[in-house]
């Protein structure tokens, strides 16, 4: 029993944390987690209450936001939308569970691990101009032009880049929780951050310029910084000031030309050369440009997806680029959220009719439980925020305005969240 507990038991754990964050594979496997924090509870809660000085405090903040969600669930019970295991808010005890069971440098270095043998697989998709190996995933595409990265963005073996970028964002801040001599943890993160270059999600490259500034900043304050970081850290500026306009020409999608269409993998359908022609030469009309775009993808009935599948097949010019959506979804859900201020949508995950999520944290959990609830997750954020895990969480709270970055109710980007927030996780530390 005591190899299982040793060898065993972290790898299966893994497994039941990172297959679902795949493509194809169900969210369903997280409720493995289960019988795997049920045969551990003693030895977590106990671990817990020894090194956690707000064990109580944290304990009345859980039981007070399941309590009101229960009761907000009572009163809106007849809440047509259907309950998902990936925003139920009654399984935060089996995740905060699960999270203080990750919170050690074994289940680090697999989790880790597991990221590094996706990022090979997305080197050789951006290598041979693929999204995916999974072509029948709804928004993959193939790519001839590396002009934009945004175009060119890979999905290793999630289903998309969102979910790969945001895994390789928490192998990023996990790996400096392994304690690594300098020039390891540098050769590590230099395979990390160009896993997130390929994969292009903004909102993770933004994620980390707060937590590697935040970093260094409480670096300075402790007068810990070495020479070593110091140099790094002034390459990396030189680097970026000395290219500035090409890394925001990257970051704002500004496209050099004139681009062509490659491909559209809906129903197997392919761009006739005539479309495409068509296509290009409508570019200096934005407006008729977008109207023939529509018209040509009129066989999907979702417009939002309409304009996410464009996003991804069509490369646009840099007169016109279509928005990614956010602005809309953003409108949607905040008109909800005001509509419905106290009570959000009972406790249940709003779907809206155009868009799988919110595309934000905080709209997010407003949307669904309203301000009450929405406070209670704040304030056991913010108290269990200190020193040592700080760059972290803000950074991903920071995240959390662009992306559903956390609060899934269970997800592997939760389990993070919730392991480096409670744990005695310390970045500092020699």
């Amino acid at each position: 029993m005591e190899k299982f507990n040793k060898y065993a038991l972290p790898l299966i754990t893994i497994l039941v944390i990172y297959l679902p964050t795949l493509a194809y594979i169900p969210v369903y496997v997280y409720l493995a987690l289960i019988p795997i924090v049920g045969y551990l509870k003693f030895d977590v809660i106990k671990n817990w209450w020894k090194k956690d000085k707000k064990f109580n405090s944290n304990m009345i903040a859980v039981a007070s936001i399941l309590g009101f969600a229960f009761i907000n669930r009572l009163l809106h019970f007849n809440i047509s939308n259907p309950l998902s295991i990936h925003s139920d808010v009654f399984l935060l005890p089996v995740i905060l569970m699960a999270a203080l069971v990750f919170a050690d440098k074994k289940y680090y270095t697999l989790f880790i691990a597991c990221v590094f043998i996706e990022i090979l697989f997305g080197v050789v998709q951006f290598s041979i101009g693929e999204s995916s190996f999974f072509t029948g995933l709804l928004n993959y595409y193939a790519f001839t032009d590396y002009n934009l990265f945004y175009n060119c963005k890979v999905f290793g073996l999630s289903s998309n880049s969102s979910n790969f970028a945001l895994k390789i964002f928490a192998a990023i801040v996990l790996v400096r929780g392994l304690k690594l001599q300098f020039k390891w943890l540098l050769l590590i993160k230099l395979v990390l951050y160009f896993g997130i270059i390929i994969s292009f999600n903004r909102a993770a490259i933004i994620g980390c310029v707060v937590y590697e500034s935040l970093y260094f900043f409480i670096l300075l304050l402790k007068k810990k910084h070495t020479i070593q970081q110091s140099v790094v850290l002034a390459a990396v500026v030189l680097v970026l000031s000395v290219n500035y306009k090409e890394v925001k020409r990257q970051f704002l999608r500004q496209s050099v030309g004139v681009q062509s269409v490659i491909s559209f993998s809906e129903d197997g359908r392919t761009l006739s050369e005539k479309e495409k022609l068509e296509l290009i030469q409508l570019n200096t009309d934005n407006d008729q440009y977008l109207a023939r775009i529509l018209e040509l993808y009129a066989n999907s009935d979702d417009s939002l997806a309409k304009m996410e599948l464009l996003n991804q097949y069509l490369k646009n010019t840099q007169q016109k680029r279509i928005h990614s959506g956010r602005e809309s979804i953003w409108k949607r859900y905040t008109d909800f959220s005001l509509a419905n201020f106290l009570f959000g949508n009972g406790s249940k995950r709003l779907i809206d009719p155009y868009a799988y999520h919110a595309h934000s944290i905080y709209l997010h959990i407003l949307s669904m439980h309203g301000i009450i609830i929405a406070l209670l997750f704040m304030y056991f954020i913010i108290k269990n925020i200190n020193l040592k895990n700080a760059p972290v969480i803000i950074a991903m709270l920071v995240i959390g305005i662009f992306q559903s970055v956390i609060f899934w109710g269970i997800s592997a980007l939760d389990i993070v969240f919730y392991s480096i927030l409670l744990s005695p996780f310390n970045i500092f530390e020699d």
